[in-house]
């Protein structure tokens, strides 16, 4: 078994929908917040096209034996202007996907490598990335790939 990696290409569309939408339906059973129909992830892909276009970016989408096996959606971010300025710009993983039945397989693991290459490549000192509380076997795949916690976003529902 090999895996491929590859930038993402328009003909791709489809493979990225329904990888979103697998990414969609995993946050939603643990937070019951993200919408999970076929258009929302199509939105989130088209989305991801435009970031493509207008930013320091890239998609790239993992195969194994021709088959989608998991998407990254990784662009260049600029953070808050009292950050020092090692620390101001930094890779940002926006999304991280692996198909169900090529978890386990190191596909994760490739895509976190390749956003670290495209990271290094720029010359900036860190990565980031956004994992939702109770995804804990993704935040247990990224400690093991060396993040940490940085910081805690709080939400206090209103309704």
């Amino acid at each position: 078994m090999t895996i491929l990696l590859r930038p993402y290409q328009p003909s791709d569309r489809a493979a990225m929908t329904a990888l979103l939408l697998d990414l969609n339906r995993h946050e939603n059973a643990i937070s019951g917040e993200s919408l999970v129909d076929a258009e929302t992830a199509e939105i989130g892909a088209i989305e991801a096209e435009e970031i493509l276009a207008e930013w320091d970016a890239a998609v790239v989408l993992a195969e194994i034996d021709g088959e989608p096996a998991g998407l990254l959606i990784w662009y260049v971010a600029t953070g808050e202007s009292y950050l020092a300025e090692k620390y101001r710009r930094y890779g940002k993983v926006d999304a991280l996907v692996v198909a169900v039945k090529h978890r386990g397989k190191g596909v994760g693991k490739a895509l976190l490598e390749e956003a670290e290459r495209l990271t290094r490549e720029r010359g900036l000192s860190r990565m980031m990335l956004h994992v939702i509380e109770g995804n804990d076997g993704a935040a247990e795949a990224y400690r093991k790939f060396g993040f940490r916690s940085h910081s805690t976003n709080m939400a206090k529902p209103l309704d």
